[in-house]
């Protein structure tokens, strides 16, 4: 059997690593320890959390999170994990206030704002969170993101794609961002440009067959057969 240090998993997505790391260990517990791992040294990453996630129970999970609330700069992937599940778990905690407190003692922080905006219940209150989040130094892409997200839902599509290029110029190494530029492509009927982005590097988080997907769906969208573009998406 081939040994996990040299496998050749550097140009993986951390699901197809995790799973060949998961048959060469052999067993589930095994697996699971490489995991925590993996997310532990890049806690931040929006892929290794999600796959943590969904293989650890909740309570464990946010056990694990838990010290990576307290890390400097702000890891937002972690709070953004660690508030859905306090939100699933123990409903009666004051999520609202424990953000208020943490934005209070860190006025200046644009995490917090953005932190408190995406559990805020009044969306007036919400929005005026993720625009402070966004004036901050430095601007949060999260905080473009929800506004993206928001005005795509309104169907407010010029002004959701304005926020969804700020958000993807921000941050381009979360799967979130790349989805929300290429839904706003989609619904601005951009398509050439969204045909050109999947055939770039820049395309590069996600896997052949979303790349493939995507393609085939603008060039149906802009009326032509996705034979006439094989050379384009290859």
């Amino acid at each position: 059997r081939t040994r996990v240090g040299v496998l050749p998993i550097g140009n993986m997505q951390p699901l197809e690593m995790f799973a060949i790391v998961s048959e060469e260990l052999g067993d589930e517990q095994s697996a699971l320890e490489w995991l925590k791992m993996k997310q532990q040294s890049q806690p931040n990453d929006e892929q290794w959390l999600g796959l943590l996630r969904r293989s650890s129970g909740p309570e464990q999970m946010l056990a694990l999170l838990r010290p990576q609330l307290e890390q400097r700069p702000v890891l937002l992937n972690p709070h953004r994990a660690y508030q859905s599940l306090m939100e699933e778990l123990q409903p009666e905690h004051d999520l609202i206030a424990e953000y208020q407190q943490l934005l209070k003692d860190n006025p200046d922080s644009g995490e917090f704002a953005y932190l408190l905006g995406r559990i805020e219940p009044d969306a007036e209150r919400s929005q005026k969170l993720f625009e402070q989040a966004l004036q901050a130094d430095p601007p949060v892409a999260f905080a473009a993101l929800a506004l993206g997200k928001q005005y795509l839902a309104e169907g407010d599509f010029p002004r959701a794609l304005k926020f969804a290029e700020q958000a993807y110029a921000l941050n381009r190494s979360d799967f979130s961002f790349q989805w929300l530029r290429r839904d706003c492509l989609l619904a601005n009927q951009r398509y050439q440009e969204l045909l050109e982005w999947t055939a770039s590097p820049g395309f590069g988080l996600m896997t052949g067959l979303e790349v493939q997907s995507t393609a085939m769906q603008a060039e149906a969208l802009r009326g032509k057969p996705s034979s006439e573009s094989d050379e384009m998406r290859a």
